[in-house]
């Protein structure tokens, strides 16, 4: 197996002015490596290693981290780094940019059990090493894959993932998230410019986020898994280019995944090229790319103008005491504008219709809490919490992603809530399930089946009794304001059927839930 590297490596070769080929013998083996991660001094690699009988479950584990650092005599042999490896599958999704944090694929288990893969977690740099992985929460997240690839943009706002999940188009398809004030946002998947019904997988960012790189196996690839390449067309992190084939060589007739140009001319990723028919990491240096006059014209130099953005061009600013919101509505499969209407409740309680490239614009008291609610016929309406007491800006960007109300959509409730052991709403919940009233009546063609749940502790019974009650009295309360009974069925599973770890309270909080499916 070969590995290629060529780079400077700092004071080490400063006085030879020039790169180097590093030992080449530690990193590739008759294992698979994958998902390689070099830091942005380029002096670590943390790099993920599939069937390696050093791994937490052996021969038999689908991947753990290794390290290895560079030194004055090149490469060290690399070790797993033991706290971030458990018998699942362990990856590394990317670092803050100072270091102190490094993103980890799945979510890790309080007893070292396997990692799940449903999300993404977070260690902090010590003196001793990484801590023990913390979950990060994202609503709504589902992956029915194993190790398919996430990365975190440089500047901890974005995260991109592969997945296959419900909405998309049956294998794995790439999903963004977007970190607000509220937290980590639903995923959204991004449609046709990105995703196939072919596999999309190993995705990554440019260091300025303004290039998606990920491979596929789609239609017309040189190999088993080619790299391709989109631009972003506006601020929104949801308009993409038509993806297109990586230029130049790094595509071959082998299988390329994990690409990441760290720096323009030093992309680092894997290939199966010159191997034992498993992942290579290669690195490449300046010397290794393919001279200017071979590569095409970039997508960016040829694609029309983009799309107007989210923000409501404005030269004035707003009144002091004022904050202007600059709202979008789109849907999630196409990433298409929807003149929705959207409600606004709180601080200030009206109404506005987005226009018919999906914006709107209000104007609200600073330091109050809001809520902006969009409907929009044939879409599950959508809520979104905004605490305009946190946000020293005036002007705030806002975008709202609608979900297609199709058949087999389940949609969580996640501010319906209920006393402890009670079926007795709390009085927040009513914003949320008046705002399925105003989806189902907006959508009178549609029936839904409600379902209850609970955590795994106490009596299996009272659980199971106690969720049945909680379904007829949200029954209740959506037929009381003038929904059809016929149009809703329901039913309570105790803690039988949970979406995350009970072991945990954060995970015990995700399973007690109440959801309802699109049935018609």
């Amino acid at each position: 197996m070969k590995f290629y590297v060529s780079f400077s490596i700092g004071a080490l070769l400063l006085a030879a002015g020039s790169f180097a080929v590093a030992q080449t013998k530690p990193f590739n083996s008759s294992y698979d490596e994958q998902a390689p991660y070099l830091t942005k001094d380029r002096s670590t690699l943390y790099f993920t290693v599939a069937g390696n009988g050093q791994n937490a479950a052996g021969k038999k584990d689908p991947g753990d981290i290794w390290v290895s650092s560079l030194t004055a005599t090149g490469w060290s042999r690399p070790e797993p780094v033991s706290n971030l490896n458990n018998p699942g599958y362990n990856a590394v999704a990317g670092m803050s940019g100072d270091g102190s944090k490094l993103y980890l694929y799945g979510h890790y288990r309080e007893d070292g059990s396997a990692a799940s893969t449903q999300g993404i977690s977070v260690s902090k740099r010590t003196g001793a090493g990484w801590t023990v992985p913390e979950n990060i929460y994202l609503p709504y997240f589902v992956n029915k894959s194993i190790g398919s690839g996430a990365r975190i943009s440089s500047d901890e706002r974005a995260l991109i993932y592969s997945a296959t999940a419900p909405v998309g188009y049956g294998a794995e398809d790439l999903y963004l998230s977007i970190l607000g004030a509220e937290g980590w946002s639903e995923p959204v998947h991004l449609g046709r410019t990105i995703n196939t019904e072919f596999q999309e997988l190993t995705p990554s960012f440019s260091e300025d986020g303004k290039t998606l790189y990920f491979s596929s196996n789609r239609p017309g690839t040189r190999g088993s898994f080619d790299v391709f390449f989109s631009e972003r067309l506006d601020d929104s992190w949801l308009n993409w280019s038509e993806a297109k084939p990586l230029p130049g060589a790094i595509n071959t007739a082998g299988r390329e995944l994990f690409y990441y140009p760290q720096e323009p001319d030093r992309p680092i990723y894997t290939s199966t090229v010159d191997s034992d028919g498993y992942g290579d990491i290669k690195i490449q240096g300046p010397d290794q790319v393919v001279p200017p006059a071979a590569v095409e014209v970039p997508v960016a130099q040829v694609q029309p103008p983009a799309p107007a953005p989210a923000v409501v061009s404005e030269p004035d600013r707003p009144e002091k005491g004022l904050i202007r919101i600059n709202g979008l509505v789109i849907s999630s499969d196409k990433s298409l504008p929807l003149p929705a209407l959207v409600r606004i409740r709180g601080g200030l309680e009206k109404n506005v219709s987005a226009d018919s490239k999906g914006r709107f614009l209000i104007e609200v008291a600073e330091d109050i809490n809001i809520v902006l609610e969009a409907d929009y016929k044939g879409f599950i309406s959508k809520s979104q919490k905004i605490d305009l007491s946190q946000t020293k800006k005036q002007i705030l960007d806002v975008t709202m992603v609608l979900q297609p109300a199709v058949e087999g959509t389940v949609v969580t409730l996640s501010n319906v809530l209920f006393y402890q052991s009670s079926a007795s709403l709390t009085t927040e919940s009513y914003d949320e399930l008046d705002m399925i009233v105003t989806f189902l009546k907006l959508n009178t063609d549609i029936k839904i089946r409600l379902a209850g749940h609970t955590d795994n502790r106490g009596d299996k019974n009272l659980n199971l009794r106690l969720s049945n009650e909680r379904v007829k009295k949200v029954k209740g309360y959506l037929v009381g304001k003038g929904i059809e009974a016929g149009r809703i069925s329901g039913q309570g599973f105790g803690g039988t059927k949970p979406v995350a770890d009970n072991k945990t309270e954060e995970g015990r909080k995700l399973n007690r839930r109440v959801e309802f499916t699109i049935i018609r």
